[in-house]
């Protein structure tokens, strides 16, 4: 979480990324992990090159953290910005709902 606060910084989203994937493979039902992981790739997205990879992998772990909790407020806001951000306001608004 630390590392993704400071976001501007690539090589701190890569180890975010780096770490929350071993904590996911180690921990597949741990809602948090999932939801961290796609905040890293949708940070990823936004300050890397902007690869649709990384884009569909942070809607995944975010909406893998969803069907494990649907009340995780982090997975939300990640949908939500990600929708807003693409223009589906439609799926935004209910992100963040």
């Amino acid at each position: 979480r630390d590392l993704l606060a400071r976001s501007y910084r690539r090589e701190n989203i890569r180890e975010a990324t780096r770490i929350l994937t071993a904590v996911v493979e180690q921990n597949p039902d741990f809602a948090p992990g999932h939801a961290g992981l796609g905040l890293a790739h949708w940070y990823s997205y936004r300050v890397g090159e902007r690869k649709p990879d990384d884009l569909q992998k942070a809607i995944d772990e975010s909406q893998r953290a969803l069907e494990l909790d649907p009340n995780l407020v982090r997975a939300h806001i990640t949908l939500g910005s990600i929708y807003s951000m693409s223009g589906k306001t439609d799926l935004a608004a209910t992100s963040l709902n």
